[in-house]
C-alpha cells in the first residue's frame, strides 16, 4: 500500500467513527486532497535536475558537441537509469562518438522494453537499411517494416516513417501496401505524389494516378517559378510534366535547368532517359530510323550511356534499312576510344549473328585487349574459337575457365558461361565433364535448345540412349519456345 492510500484509509475510518455535520467532513476531505496532491505536482529538486540535464544534453547534440552531451546524459542516468529520453539521448551521443555497439544496445533496449520507444524503432529501421544497402534480405525487410510501423506512433517520426515504409514497399512492387503509407504524408511531402501516382497506375487506378500527378504538377510549377534556384524543385517538376504527357514542356524546363545548373548531372540523366524511352518505343515498333535518331541524341549527351551499345546492336542486327548505319555508329564509338571494349563486344555480336565468325573473333580479340577481365568477351571469344577451328579448343578452354572464375555465382551470366564450357568440353571429347557442365547450366538458361542438342549427342557417345532420347525431346520443345535473334552468347 502506498503512502497516500494509507492516509486515505486512516481518514476514512476516522470520519466513520465520528458523526458530524457534512461541512466538517467536506473540510476533512479538502485537507486530505491537498495533502495527497502536493507530492504529485511538486517540482522536486531531482525532477528539476533531470529536466535541466535533458535540455542541456539535447541542446549539445544539436550543436554537434557529443562529448558535452555525454556528460549530461550520464548525469541523467545516475539520477534515473530508467528515464527513456535520457537513454535515447545517450544512444544518439554514442552514435556521434562512433560507439555503435553501445548505440545499438541502447536503442534495442528502448525498442523492446516494457514500454516501447518509437524513435528507437525508427533509428533501428534506418540502421538496417544503411548497413544492408541493396542486399536487403526478406528477414531484414520484415524487421524494417515492423520497426517503422512502431515508429509512426511518434509525431516527430510520423512523416519520415510513413515515407520510408511506403517507398520501401513500392521498391518491392507491393503497390497496394505502399499506397496508404504514401497517402498519409503527401500533404507534408508533396514530392511523394509522384511515387504515389506510379503506385496507383500500377494497380489500375488511373484516375487517382492522374489526380496525384496534377496536384504535384500544380505545386511544383508554382514552386519552380517562385524559387528558380531550387534544382530539386525543377527536377520534380520535369518528372510531373513527363508523367502528364507534356513532353515539350518537360524538354523546355530541362534545357533551362541545364543552363542554370550546369554541374548537376541529374538533368542530363533525365533527358537521356527520355530519349531512351522514345528509342525503345521505336524499336518495339521496328521504326529503326526513329530509334537511331534518339540514340544519336543520347550519344551527344553522354557517349558512355549505359545500354546505348546494346540498342545499336539490335538495330545493326536487324533487317531494316538503318542496320549498316548502326553498325558504322558502333565502329565509330570503338574508334573514338569511348567504351571500346563494349563497342567491340557489340560489333562482334552483330557479326556473329550474321555468321561472320572470323570478323566476330577479330572484334572480340580487340575488345579483350581493352578489358581482359570481361566475362562477356571471354565467353563470346571462347565460343567462336571452338566453333571456328578444332585447333582453337585448347585456347578456348583456357578463356572459358577464366570467365568461370570471374562470373558471379548462381547468375544467368554464369549459366551461359557454363554452357559454353560444356560445349567446348564436348568438342574435345571430354563427354562426362561436358554433361556435368551443361546440366549445371540448364536451369538458368533462357534458350536451352543448343544445350539439349549437345547433351543428346554426349549421352549417345556415353552409351546412355534413354538419356539421349529425353534430351532430344527437350530440344524440340525448347526450340519451339526459343527467342531467335540473340546477337551474341551474352
Amino acid at each position: 500500500m502506498t503512502f497516500p492510500s494509507e492516509v486515505g484509509s486512516f481518514v476514512s475510518a476516522w470520519l466513520r467513527s465520528r458523526p458530524g455535520h457534512l461541512i466538517h467532513r467536506a473540510s476533512a476531505v479538502a485537507v486530505l486532497l491537498t495533502f495527497i496532491a502536493i507530492p504529485a505536482f511538486q517540482d522536486t529538486p531531482r525532477n528539476s535536475l533531470l529536466a535541466r540535464y535533458r535540455k542541456a544534453g539535447f541542446s549539445a547534440l544539436r550543436e554537434n558537441k557529443p562529448e558535452e552531451a555525454e556528460l549530461y546524459f550520464k548525469r541523467m542516468g545516475r539520477l534515473d537509469s530508467t528515464d527513456m529520453e535520457g537513454r535515447f539521448g545517450m544512444a544518439m551521443t554514442a552514435e556521434k562518438l562512433n560507439n555503435l555497439p553501445l548505440a545499438y544496445r541502447l536503442m534495442t533496449g528502448l525498442a523492446h522494453g516494457e514500454t516501447t520507444y518509437p524513435l528507437a524503432h525508427h533509428w533501428l529501421a534506418e540502421k538496417i537499411l544503411k548497413d544492408r544497402g541493396d542486399e536487403l534480405s526478406e528477414d531484414d525487410f520484415w524487421q524494417v517494416q515492423r520497426h517503422l510501423e512502431e515508429a509512426v506512433a511518434e509525431p516527430t517520426a510520423f512523416v519520415k516513417a510513413h515515407a520510408l515504409l511506403g517507398s520501401l514497399l513500392l521498391s518491392r512492387g507491393e503497390h497496394h501496401e505502399a499506397i496508404p503509407h504514401l497517402a498519409a504524408v503527401v500533404d507534408s511531402r508533396p514530392e511523394l505524389r509522384i511515387p504515389l501516382a506510379r503506385a496507383y497506375a500500377a494497380i489500375g487506378s488511373t484516375e487517382d494516378a492522374s489526380q496525384e500527378v496534377e496536384r504535384a504538377l500544380g505545386h511544383f510549377r508554382a514552386m519552380s517559378i517562385a524559387s528558380p534556384g531550387n534544382a530539386d524543385c525543377c527536377l520534380i517538376r520535369v518528372q510531373c510534366e513527363i508523367m502528364s504527357g507534356h513532353k515539350v514542356a518537360a524538354v523546355r524546363v530541362l534545357k533551362r535547368a541545364r543552363n542554370r545548373f550546369p554541374e548537376d548531372g541529374r538533368f542530363r540523366g533525365v533527358l537521356e532517359d527520355m530519349h531512351f524511352a522514345e528509342a525503345d518505343q521505336a524499336l518495339r515498333a521496328e521504326d529503326y530510323d526513329s530509334a537511331l535518331h534518339h540514340l544519336d541524341s543520347v550519344m551527344k549527351l553522354n557517349p558512355n550511356a549505359k545500354g546505348i551499345l546494346e540498342r545499336f546492336a539490335v538495330i545493326a542486327g536487324s533487317d531494316g534499312t538503318t542496320n549498316e548505319l548502326a553498325l558504322e555508329k558502333l565502329k565509330s564509338v570503338a574508334a573514338s576510344g569511348k567504351s571500346p571494349a563494349a563497342a567491340h563486344l557489340a560489333i562482334g555480336g552483330v557479326l556473329l549473328q550474321q555468321s561472320d565468325t572470323a570478323g566476330a573473333i577479330y572484334h572480340f580479340e580487340i575488345g579483350l585487349r581493352h578489358n581482359p577481365d570481361s566475362v562477356a568477351l571471354l565467353n563470346n571469344l571462347a565460343w567462336c574459337l571452338s566453333q571456328d577451328d578444332p585447333k582453337g579448343n585448347q585456347r578456348a578452354l583456357r578463356l572459358i575457365e577464366r570467365a568461370l572464375e570471374r562470373a558471379e555465382i548462381n547468375s544467368k551470366v554464369r549459366a551461359e558461361v557454363q554452357e559454353t564450357h560444356g560445349q567446348i568440353l564436348a568438342r574435345m571429347g571430354r563427354f562426362s565433364e561436358a554433361a556435368v557442365a551443361l546440366e549445371g547450366a540448364l536451369p538458368k538458361l533462357t534458350d536451352r535448345t543448343t544445350a539439349h542438342a549437345t547433351l543428346a549427342s554426349v549421352y549417345d557417345r556415353l552409351g546412355q540412349n534413354s538419356m539421349a532420347g529425353l534430351h532430344r525431346q527437350s530440344r524440340i520443345r525448347s526450340a519451339a519456345r526459343a527467342n531467335p535473334g540473340q546477337p551474341s552468347r551474352q
